[in-house]
């Protein structure tokens, strides 16, 4: 499956957008905080502090996501550091 836009989706709200292979309900795990890996040489990060959530590519949380300024990275398969957008006002 090639890589297309999809939602983090947890309790009935959108958390952030991203891009990911994973298929629509895949339950993922997700953060704003990460850290080195130093034993796994497969992996570079671990998250801290994570929560549970589920990918959506349902239509249905396009206008939602455009309201959440959050985007998604994924750092490891099934896992996504969050990135807060900021809009600056002049």
């Amino acid at each position: 499956m090639k890589k297309s836009n999809a939602y983090i989706i947890k309790n009935g709200e959108v958390i952030a957008s991203t891009t990911t292979n994973l298929k629509n309900g895949a339950s993922i795990e997700f953060s704003y905080q990460i850290c080195q890996e130093n034993i796994n040489a497969s992996r570079e990060y671990n998250l801290v502090n994570s929560s549970t959530g589920k990918i959506s590519r349902a239509k249905k949380w396009d206008y939602e996501a455009r309201c959440v300024c959050r985007s998604a990275i994924e750092i490891n398969p099934g896992e996504f550091q969050l990135i807060s957008s900021s809009i600056e006002e002049n």
